[in-house]
């Protein structure tokens, strides 16, 4: 039974986390990635996790900086439009951990792109294996996940 609610946890506590808050780490990352690279705008509109990436940025303390360190060294290995001198367009995939107070983590496969000035997040979903990742499918949030 213990099994049943561990998978359980993690998505009543990011429900429980108000939107407001997630707008808020959001915008805190926008303006660190602003601050630290070239990129002047940051799109999290089409993604359907926003609200999960900026909860989750909630969790943890660390995250905001490891994520902006995260784009920095991706955005390096973007090459330059001489015309504009932003970035020519590259989509990038990794995984990103979330450290939370209680000692655990969680991995998230990230899906970003550079474009010209611009960062779009395109998704952010965590990786869950073995029984939790079943019970996951049984509750009907397959879609949540990644195998």
């Amino acid at each position: 039974m213990e099994f049943i609610d561990d998978a359980l946890v993690h998505t009543v506590e990011r429900i429980i986390l108000p939107r407001s808050l997630a707008q808020v780490m959001l915008a805190e990352l926008a303006g660190s990635i602003e601050r630290a690279t070239n990129i002047s705008f940051v799109d999290y509109a089409g993604m359907k996790q926003q609200w999960d990436l900026g909860r989750e940025l909630a969790y943890d303390e660390t995250a905001i900086t490891r994520m902006t360190d995260e784009i920095k060294m991706r955005a390096k290995d973007c090459a330059i439009d001489m015309w504009d001198g932003g970035y020519l367009y590259k989509e990038f995939i990794f995984e990103f951990p979330i450290y939370y107070s209680n000692g655990t983590e969680s991995r998230f496969i990230t899906k970003i792109a550079l474009h010209s000035n611009t960062l779009v997040f395109i998704f952010f979903i965590g990786i869950v294996s073995g029984e939790k990742a079943f019970q996951y499918e049984s509750y009907g949030m397959k879609d949540l996940i990644i195998l």
